[in-house]
């Protein structure tokens, strides 16, 4: 039976098998080609081998690939731009004054939002109720102050004159 079975074998034709070379290392030089994660990568006799398989790849290509690589870096290290360093001159080093403690917003009675009629000036309203809490400026300019009762009052400005004020939660 077995002898049957080689005889069979033998008339049939081989069929076309795989190159047995990798795509990446086809025609390349034997050596390594990349370096990812402390894993080397290499073309040897038309094959691709890794440092971290039980591929060879031999120690001395690891050290030329590494001494390329440094090579490399410190031709482009001088052309790659490297942040100005800042000089010393009398007024960097000099040290720099402290800024004057901010004045704290006034806190102010829901009474004193309400007597600010409506259609007043910003400035008006400034001068009345003081400088606001907090300011956020866009279309609409917005002034918001502490109030007494731990609550916020937010007054809203078109054009420069007030248009809205509404008592909001505080924080």
């Amino acid at each position: 039976m077995k002898l049957l079975l080689v005889a069979l074998m033998a008339m049939v034709p081989a069929l076309p098998q795989a190159p047995s070379k990798d795509p990446k290392c086809a025609g390349a030089p034997d050596g390594i080609f990349g370096k990812n994660k402390g894993v080397y990568y290499g073309c040897l006799q038309g094959k691709e081998v890794r440092s971290d398989q039980n591929s060879a790849v031999p120690s001395a290509w690891i050290a030329e690939y590494d001494v390329k690589i440094r090579e490399f870096d410190e031709k482009v290290r001088p052309t790659r731009a490297k942040p100005a360093e800042p000089k010393q001159t009398p007024s960097t080093t000099a040290p720099i004054p402290r800024a004057a403690p901010a004045v704290p917003s006034p806190v102010i009675t829901e009474e004193q939002v309400n007597s600010v009629p409506l259609g007043s000036a910003r400035a008006d309203v400034v001068q009345t109720l003081g400088e606001p809490y907090m300011k956020i400026s866009g279309d609409t300019e917005r002034l918001t102050y502490r109030l007494t009762s731990g609550y916020l009052a937010r007054l809203e400005f078109e054009n420069g004159k007030l248009t809205q004020r509404r008592i909001v939660a505080g924080q």
